[in-house]
């Protein structure tokens, strides 16, 4: 837990605008979403939340989860869900 509240602190320290985003999203879901699902919450495009979501998993900030359809590409993909 120590370590999640860090990696939160790194994110908000570094002024990531569009990261410090996809955690907060991430946060309001009630279940896991796909990096396509959390790009067109946003209004982003996918390779940034493509790209950030594995980085903010490094960090613990948010946590791989199981494959699934994903509702707007309709293919498996993976789902991510913060801790």
């Amino acid at each position: 837990m120590a370590e999640t509240n860090e990696a939160v602190k790194y994110v908000i320290n570094k002024g990531f605008s569009n990261t410090y985003r996809i955690v907060q999203h991430l946060l309001e879901q009630e279940s896991p979403k796909t990096s396509l699902e959390v790009a067109n919450g946003l209004g982003l495009d996918r390779s940034i939340t493509g790209r950030r979501l594995p980085e903010l998993a490094n960090r613990g900030v948010v946590k791989r989860q199981p494959s699934r359809e994903c509702t707007v590409s309709k293919r498996k993909a993976i789902t991510w869900s913060a801790f």
